[in-house]
C-alpha cells in the first residue's frame, strides 16, 4: 500500500509538472500574440500619423516657406538629431536625407498622434520618422517601408550664378580665354566684392569663374593661358579663387606662379597632377567639391587646410603634405584609400556636418572647430592600410562607434603611428594587425 501511494504521488507531481509546463507554454503563446498585436496596432497609428503630418508638414512649408519643426536651441538638444543618433534599420531610412532632423511642433500642425512618440523631420527631404522605434519579426520600424529613388543632387551655390560673365573674354565654345581687363577697369566701382583697382593694375581677392555666358551657355573651359593672355601687364590674385561644377579640367597654368591664393574652391570634374606645383604658388587652404572625378597632385604639396566635399579619394592622394593640419571628410566617404593621409602633420579631423558652410564660403571661421578633435564620416566602412600613418600629431581618443557606426574594417597599420590612446569601435568591425598603436586600450560596442 505504501508502495502504490508513494506511486501515485509520484505520477500527481509529474502531472502537476507537466501541467504547469503546459500552462507556462500557452502563456508565452498568448502574450506572444498580444505583444505583436499590440505592436501591430502601434504601427498602424504610427502609419497613419506620419500621412498625416508629412501631408500637412508640405502645406504648411508651401503657405509659410519654414518647416514645423522647433527651433535649434542650445537648452533644448532634443530639437534636433543627427543621423547617428536616429534609431531604426537603415533600410527604412530616405537615402536622400540630408544628417540633420528636427523635432516636429505637432501643435503646429494641428496633429494629435495616435502613436504615443516624438516624431522626427529630416530638414532636407522633410521625411517623418518615429523615434520610438517598433520592433516587429525582426525588423526595427522608425517608419513604414518606403520605396524611395535616390536622387542625384546638384548644388549650384548662386555665387557662380551671380559673379559677371562680362569681367572675362569667353568663346562661343564656353572657354574663357582671358581677363578683360579694360571692362574690369571701367566698372570698378561695381566689382568690389571681385577685385581692386590701382591705375591699370587689378588685383582679385576673390576671383569667381562664372558658370554661364552672358547669353545663359555652360561655361566649361578656362585657357591654360588665361593671366599670360589678358592684355596688360600687373593681373594679380590674392585671396581666393572658385572654381564651379561646369568646368571640365583645369590645367597646371590657370593659377599664376606669383599667385597667393589664401582659400581656393575648385568642383571641375579633373585638374592636371601638377597644378599646384611648380613656380612660386602660395595655396594655404583648399576646398574639392563633390563633382570632381579624381584627386590627383596633391601629395606633398604645402596645403595646411584640407576640405574634401566628394567620395573619389585615391591611394596616397594627399601622402606628405607635411603641413596639412586640419582636414574636413564628407560624411558620404565609405573608403579611405590606402596610404590617403601618410606622412601629414593632421591635428584635428572634422566631418562636413560640423562646419557646415555651403558651396564657396571660406572656412573655416575663427571659433569653428576645436582642435585636437578626430572624427570620422558617418557612412564610412573602409580605412585602408596606412591611410593615417604616421600621422604623429593625432592624439587622444577615435571615437569610431559614435562618428562611424557602419565601419566594417580597419585595415593594418591604418592609425598605427599616431599618438591615440583610446579606440572606441562598433560591435562587429574587423581590425586587422597593427591597425592602431600598440599601447591603445581599445573598446567595442556591447
Amino acid at each position: 500500500m505504501k508502495r502504490f501511494l508513494l506511486k501515485e504521488k509520484g505520477i500527481t507531481m509529474m502531472a502537476l509538472v507537466l501541467t504547469i509546463i503546459v500552462m507556462i507554454v500557452i502563456m508565452s503563446v498568448l502574450s506572444f500574440y498580444v505583444m505583436n498585436s499590440i505592436q501591430t496596432e502601434n504601427f498602424q497609428s504610427m502609419k497613419a500619423d506620419i500621412v498625416e503630418i508629412e501631408g500637412k508638414a508640405l502645406s504648411y512649408y508651401a503657405e509659410k516657406g519654414i518647416l514645423p519643426v522647433y527651433s535649434e536651441d542650445t537648452a533644448h538638444p532634443e530639437n534636433r538629431k543627427h543621423a547617428r543618433d536616429m534609431k531604426g534599420d537603415r533600410d527604412f531610412f530616405n537615402p536622400n536625407d540630408g544628417l540633420m532632423y528636427g523635432k516636429v511642433n505637432l501643435e503646429l500642425l494641428g496633429v494629435t498622434p495616435s502613436y504615443k512618440t516624438t516624431y522626427y523631420m529630416n530638414l532636407e527631404t522633410l521625411t517623418v520618422y518615429a523615434i520610438d522605434t517598433i520592433k516587429i519579426e525582426g525588423k526595427d520600424y522608425p517608419r513604414p517601408y518606403e520605396k524611395f529613388a535616390k536622387l542625384n543632387i546638384s548644388n549650384k551655390h548662386n555665387e557662380f550664378l551671380d559673379v559677371p560673365p562680362e569681367m572675362f573674354n569667353i568663346d562661343s565654345d564656353g572657354e574663357i580665354l582671358s581677363i578683360n581687363q579694360d571692362w574690369c577697369v571701367q566698372n570698378a566701382s561695381s566689382l568690389s566684392e571681385y577685385l581692386t583697382v590701382s591705375g591699370q593694375k587689378i588685383t582679385f581677392h576673390n576671383l569667381v569663374f562664372p558658370m554661364y555666358d552672358k547669353n545663359g551657355n555652360e561655361i566649361t573651359q578656362i585657357s591654360d593661358k588665361i593671366f599670360n593672355d589678358s592684355g596688360t601687364h600687373g593681373l594679380k590674385v590674392d585671396g581666393s579663387m572658385k572654381i564651379p561644377a561646369t568646368i571640365e579640367y583645369i590645367d597646371e597654368h590657370v593659377f599664376p606662379n606669383n599667385c597667393n591664393i589664401e582659400y581656393l574652391y575648385i568642383n571641375s570634374k579633373t585638374f592636371s597632377e601638377n597644378m599646384f606645383s611648380g613656380g612660386n604658388k602660395k595655396i594655404y587652404t583648399v576646398r574639392i567639391g563633390p563633382n570632381c572625378e579624381s584627386i590627383k597632385g596633391i601629395a606633398g604639396t604645402n596645403i595646411t587646410k584640407l576640405w574634401v566635399d566628394n567620395t573619389n579619394l585615391s591611394e596616397g592622394c594627399f601622402e606628405s603634405c607635411n603641413s596639412l593640419e586640419l582636414l574636413v571628410l564628407s560624411n558620404s566617404i565609405e573608403r579611405i584609400p590606402d596610404g590617403c593621409f601618410t606622412n601629414t602633420n593632421i591635428r584635428t579631423i572634422l566631418t562636413d556636418d560640423v562646419v557646415n558652410l555651403k558651396d564657396g564660403e571660406i572656412w573655416p571661421a575663427s571659433g569653428t572647430y576645436k582642435e585636437g578633435n578626430i572624427m570620422m564620416p558617418y557612412r564610412l566602412k573602409e580605412i585602408g592600410s596606412s591611410a593615417f600613418s604616421p600621422c604623429n600629431f593625432l592624439k587622444g581618443t577615435l571615437d569610431l562607434e559614435y562618428y562611424s557606426p557602419n565601419l566594417e574594417v580597419v585595415e593594418g597599420g591604418a592609425f598605427s603611428n599616431t599618438g591615440i590612446n583610446l579606440v572606441k569601435l562598433p560591435k562587429d568591425t574587423k581590425i586587422q594587425s597593427n591597425a592602431f598603436p600598440g599601447g591603445a586600450a581599445i573598446e567595442r560596442a556591447k
